[in-house]
C-alpha cells in the first residue's frame, strides 16, 4: 500500500493522546494509530507532545522512497528514540 508514492513513518507503541505531528499536519492518537503512510521522500519534523499544555519535542527524520523509519516510546523519558 503506498508503494511507489513515499515512505512509511512507524510508531508502533507511542501512547493513545499523545500530539504527534509531521511537517504541519499534528493529530492526537487514538488506540489503533501505528504510523504515517505515503510520506514523500526528504526529511521532514515529527514533533511530539500532551495534547494540552507546554512541552513539545520535535526531530528531524529522513523518510527514504518506499522506505520505512521506526521510532520507539521510551516511556520512562516520555520521548520517541
Amino acid at each position: 500500500r503506498g508503494r511507489g508514492r513515499g515512505g512509511v513513518l512507524l510508531f508502533p507503541d507511542a501512547p493513545e493522546g499523545l500530539e504527534l505531528g509531521v511537517d504541519l499536519a499534528s493529530f492526537t492518537l487514538g488506540p489503533r494509530f501505528r504510523g504515517f503512510a505515503v510520506v514523500p521522500p526528504g526529511l521532514h519534523l515529527v514533533s511530539y507532545g500532551a495534547a494540552v499544555g507546554p512541552g513539545k519535542r520535535g526531530m528531524f527524520v529522513s523518510s527514504p522512497k518506499d522506505g520505512l523509519v521506526a521510532r520507539r516510546w521510551d516511556a520512562a523519558a516520555e520521548e520517541l528514540s
